[in-house]
């Protein structure tokens, strides 16, 4: 629908000029200095050329954003079911964005979040009571990429801040969730300005898509854990 009602002005244009182009001699005479079916023919031919650039460009940028959005959800979901299935070993390397280790002096450990706001929270923080672990906490990093209009822009943000201070890891606000995200307002190209009368994305367009962030704990397997119950933690055994 919106292909015909697109294609409109060029069938006018064309029925206009071939009007003139079949008018009688004595009209073309008196109007010979003026070339309308030149300019209209050049017009047709702009009008033309600006929806085909159009359709090639300006919606294969729009589908391969969608596209790219549609892909991190799926990937979000993929690490979501091999992180709680505890399939470590089969998440393919790109979702693996570092470890820290960091040695262990109690028998006990807790896990504290510095900002208590549930609405915060955009990630998830397993931890496995693993008999392989000895004296040390093993922090594994995961995300699924954060993309605004379809760009990745995941390196330009840093994993959440742990600090581990006598038998007590705290968890500072990610940088993720207070991100200041600036971007250009811009028109929908001219051919769709002029044809199309969806004005929902016509003044600016942005979006954004993020994959979820998973923090992977491993701790000895004697290890007393505490933590809140309404914080996204998540305890599992070897």
């Amino acid at each position: 629908m919106v292909a015909v009602i697109t294609l409109l002005p060029v069938i006018m244009i064309g029925l206009i000029l071939v009007f003139f182009m079949t008018r009688n001699k004595s009209f073309r005479r008196q109007t010979s200095r003026i070339p309308l079916k030149y300019m209209l023919s050049a017009y047709v031919g702009i009008l033309l050329l600006s929806l085909v650039t159009y359709y090639m460009i300006g919606q294969s940028e729009e589908v391969a954003g969608r596209e790219i959005e549609s892909s991190v959800e799926s990937e979000d979901f993929d690490l979501h079911q091999k992180i709680f299935n505890r399939q470590f070993d089969e998440i393919d390397d790109k979702y693996y964005f570092g470890q820290e280790k960091i040695g262990l002096d109690s028998d006990e450990l807790s896990i504290r979040f510095a900002d208590q706001n549930m609405d915060t929270y955009s990630y998830n923080i397993v931890v496995t009571k693993d008999p392989d672990v000895k004296g040390e906490i093993i922090i594994d990093y995961y995300r699924v990429p954060f993309s605004i209009n379809g760009i990745d822009i995941s390196e330009e943000f840093e994993a959440a801040d742990m600090r581990y201070d006598n038998g007590e890891i705290i968890v500072n606000n990610l940088t993720r969730d207070y991100v200041n995200l600036e971007f250009a307002e811009f028109q929908m190209p001219i051919p769709g300005s002029q044809f199309s009368d969806d004005r929902s994305n016509r003044d600016w367009n942005f979006n954004f898509q993020s994959g979820g962030d998973f923090y992977h704990i491993q701790i000895p397997e004697n290890t007393q854990l505490n933590y809140d119950p309404n914080v996204p933690i998540y305890e599992f055994e070897n």
